[in-house]
């Protein structure tokens, strides 16, 4: 399943989004498009680049056999936990261990040497 399906599945019409393809306005207003082309999440970030790359590939991972190798299908969910400032640090158990987030920030855009 690629993003540009995603809406279409979820039947999602226009989305309040900073760009969706070549309109680029960077202001939360309702674009046509698909997953795929979407970037800025509104209502914060209209100008950034964030995007909907990770929805595409978790529902692959959920909707595939990952392993074709392997004799029982191996699927993947994937759970996402939004975090505000001052970014905490989310600790919890698994079982016997302790496990930790850490909020990691990337905004899509290379810097150079």
């Amino acid at each position: 399943m690629a993003n540009a399906n995603i809406n279409a599945l979820e039947g999602i019409g226009n989305v309040y989004i900073g760009q969706s393809g070549a309109v680029n306005d960077r202001n939360c207003t309702p674009k046509a498009g698909n997953f795929a082309n979407m970037r800025g999440l509104c209502i914060e970030e209209p100008t950034k680049q964030g995007s909907y790359y990770l929805a595409g590939l978790a529902n692959y991972a959920k909707t595939n056999d990952l392993r074709p190798d392997k004799p029982i299908a191996q699927s993947l969910s994937t759970y996402s936990v939004v975090t505000n400032p001052p970014f905490p640090t989310l600790t919890f158990q698994v079982g016997t261990k302790q496990v930790q987030i850490l909020p990691d920030f990337h905004d899509g855009c290379p810097t150079s040497p």
